[in-house]
């Protein structure tokens, strides 16, 4: 990569008056093939034009031009165009005529329009091509907060339980009511067909809903995820739109034990006090449990085929985290390795092809041996 205006102008065709980066990436051994790109930038740093050398069939260039607004925000984004400029910088009207003529449309770009505040952010944009503009076609985007009094900014309110303690894989879900109007800021968006979502995120920017939108004969119909979170901010349960349809009684407790909603249809997570997933289960799933050694690293895995067979998945690493060994163990020779370190390297002349401190290989069918080099 080359960096400002290193060489003369003449060598590399760029233009000594603007600011540039080049990128060349070597296509053979011998540097005789390369893909060069030249970035040009403006006198304050922010990206301007973008030229690929020699790309075209034709070996010739593509060409395209940041157009920016008075504030300096990103106004319009033109398609590349075929240049033959070899590389040199090219004025951004120039660009945009070769833009026009060569996908004969009168607006080859996209457009992001903005709000007049300081925050500057996209309120609707364009894609490229005249035909999204006399469709009236675009990305619309609306900030805006949650509010119980209106149905689509409504949110719910659920809580979970601390699994951190807990020994066994029970997690349980509780809604509370409805999160207060103006708790949570609310990115509603729509594509181009009208269709839109609608993104709820709290104070601490987690995302807390994901709501979708349909229309059907005159009825509107909201397809809610929830993301729910523990005390300890750690994603604990997700409630996908069937979940959540059935789980919306104020004040009703369900459980991954007793209840088919939580049970077959959620995502749940369980962690330890390190905020470490120690079980997690997927829909349709059994549970699927991590054993950590005392560095933090996994030594046990164990899903639901694995436990019906009584066994568990090893997993033993170097000092660099590097898996080496692989195997499995029956239940019953399972070592408690909380409270020690684990650590295993290749070991050609061992019986097992690897040694280990801190757990007895004898008692591991062995899978997998990985070495590396020095």
């Amino acid at each position: 990569m080359i960096l400002g205006n290193v060489f003369a102008q003449g060598a590399l065709s760029q233009d000594a008056t603007h600011n540039y980066i080049v990128r060349r990436v070597m296509l053979d051994t011998l540097g005789a093939n390369v893909a060069e790109t030249v970035t040009y930038y403006d006198g304050l740093g922010r990206k301007e034009e973008v030229v690929q050398r020699n790309v075209t069939p034709a070996g010739r260039d593509l060409v395209s031009y940041i157009k920016r607004d008075n504030a300096g925000r990103e106004r319009h984004v033109y398609l590349p165009s075929v240049s033959t400029g070899a590389g040199a910088y090219i004025p951004g009207d120039e660009v945009a005529q070769l833009a026009v003529t060569s996908f004969l449309d009168n607006a080859p770009y996209a457009t992001t329009d903005y709000e007049q505040s300081p925050l500057g952010r996209p309120l609707r944009q364009y894609g490229a091509g005249q035909a999204w503009r006399a469709a009236d076609r675009s990305v619309t985007t609306k900030y805006l907060i949650n509010r119980t009094d209106v149905d689509s900014l409504n949110c719910r309110l659920y809580r979970v339980s601390d699994t951190r303690s807990q020994t066994d894989t029970l997690v349980t879900v509780t809604r509370q009511g409805n999160y207060a109007t103006g708790t949570l800021h609310a990115l509603w968006r729509a594509d181009e067909d009208g269709k839109a979502t609608i993104t709820f995120t709290d104070l601490q920017d987690k995302q807390v809903l994901v709501r979708s939108i349909s229309h059907s004969g005159g009825t509107t119909t909201y397809h809610d995820t929830y993301m729910v979170y523990d005390d300890y901010e750690q994603l604990t349960a997700v409630l996908p739109p069937k979940a959540s349809a059935a789980m919306a009684t104020t004040g009703a407790t369900w459980s991954s034990t007793a209840s088919d909603e939580v049970r077959g249809m959620c995502y749940l997570y369980m962690h330890d006090r390190r905020g470490r997933v120690k079980a997690k289960k997927l829909p349709g799933c059994a549970w699927q449990t991590y054993t950590r050694d005392k560095g933090g690293r996994v030594i046990y895995t164990q899903d639901g085929n694995r436990r019906r067979q009584g066994r568990r998945l090893v997993t033993l690493s170097d000092i660099f985290g590097r898996p080496v060994l692989t195997g499995l163990v029956r239940e019953d020779d399972v070592e408690a390795v909380d409270q020690r370190q684990v650590i295993a390297q290749y070991d050609p002349d061992s019986p097992t092809m690897a040694i280990a401190s801190g757990l007895d290989l004898s008692k591991i069918d062995i899978l997998s041996v990985n070495y590396y080099d020095n």
